[in-house]
Parts: C-alpha cells; sequence; structure tokens
C-alpha cells in the first residue's frame, strides 16, 4: 500500500519522535538531579508540547488553519502515545520487575525509552528497508503480527530495557 500525505506525516512524526527521544530523555534525566523525575519529565513534556504548538501556529499561518490543526492533533498524538504512556507503562513495569521505587522507575522507563523506539524503527523497516517496502506494504496475517510485534516494543520496550537498567545498576 503507497502512504497517502496523511499517512505520510503520521510516519513522519513516529521517525521525529524516534529521533528527538534521546535528547528528551537525556533532558529529562539531567534534569532530574535537580528537580527529580517526575517535575523533570513533566518540564520537558510541557517543552515538547509548546514546540509543537509553536510549529502547528507557523504551519497554520503558512499553509492554513487545517494543515496547522492537523499538525497540532499529529503532534499531540505522537507525544501520547510515543512517549508519555510507554513511560507511564515503562515505569510501572520498572517498579513491578525490579528493585526500584516508584521515583527511580520512572527515570529507568524514561532512559529504556529510546532505545525501544529505535528498536520500533528497525522493526518498521525490518520487511525492506527505507528505500523500499516497510510495515505499511504489509497485509493479511504479516501486517497483523508485525503491527501486534511493533506496538509491544513501543509499549513494553522502555520498562523491560529500564527494568534491566535497575536491576544492572543494583548490582
Amino acid at each position: 500500500m503507497a502512504l497517502e500525505p496523511l499517512g505520510l506525516l503520521v510516519v513522519f512524526g513516529y521517525f521525529t519522535a524516534v529521533v528527538l527521544s534521546l535528547p528528551a530523555a537525556a533532558g529529562v534525566l539531567l534534569l532530574a538531579r535537580r528537580v527529580g523525575v517526575r517535575r523533570a519529565a513533566d518540564l520537558v513534556g510541557l517543552v515538547a508540547f509548546g514546540l509543537v504548538t509553536v510549529a502547528a501556529v507557523v504551519v497554520g499561518l503558512a499553509a492554513g488553519p487545517v494543515a496547522g490543526a492537523t499538525l497540532a492533533g499529529l503532534g499531540l498524538l505522537v507525544l501520547l502515545s510515543l512517549w508519555a504512556l510507554p513511560a507511564l507503562v515503562g515505569s510501572l513495569l520498572v517498579s513491578r520487575l525490579s528493585p526500584c521505587g516508584d521515583e527511580a522507575a520512572l527515570g529507568y522507563a524514561v532512559a529504556g525509552l529510546p532505545v525501544a523506539l529505535l528498536a520500533s524503527a528497525l522493526l518498521f523497516l525490518a520487511p525492506g528497508g527505507p528505500g523500499r517496502y516497510n510495515l505499511t506494504f504489509l497485509s493479511g496475517p504479516a501486517l497483523w503480527l508485525a503491527s501486534l510485534a511493533f506496538l509491544a516494543v513501543v509499549l513494553l520496550g522502555p520498562g523491560l530495557v529500564g527494568a534491566a537498567l535497575c536491576r544492572l545498576a543494583s548490582r
């Protein structure tokens, strides 16, 4: 299946989230030294939301309100589904699977987020690479299986990586 313009925008948003997850996680972990992990995650999330808002306003002024609203909605969806929800689920997994407390569990889940998103990007590109086919070109049972694996890596990956990091650090 070839990507329509909106589908291409979603894929672009996804890869933007993958690329920016490392500096965002680094920002959270560096800022956490001063204000705590939860407050640092809130501040970095607020900055990311502000950047999405500014980009949506600029696009809205340049290309029209529908384009701006589309970018704002996509940006919010990406922030919630690829950063906030996996970090939340990850912190719950880390606190259940490792000896870390709740505050440290969020930090380890945030540290695992870029690793999980990079793994999901490799899974997305696995059917053929960046220049050829990818997950969006699959159909039938292969699409369902690959999509389920992709969602599992995105949602559970930060927690599993974070739990491993926590166990490694507690040795």
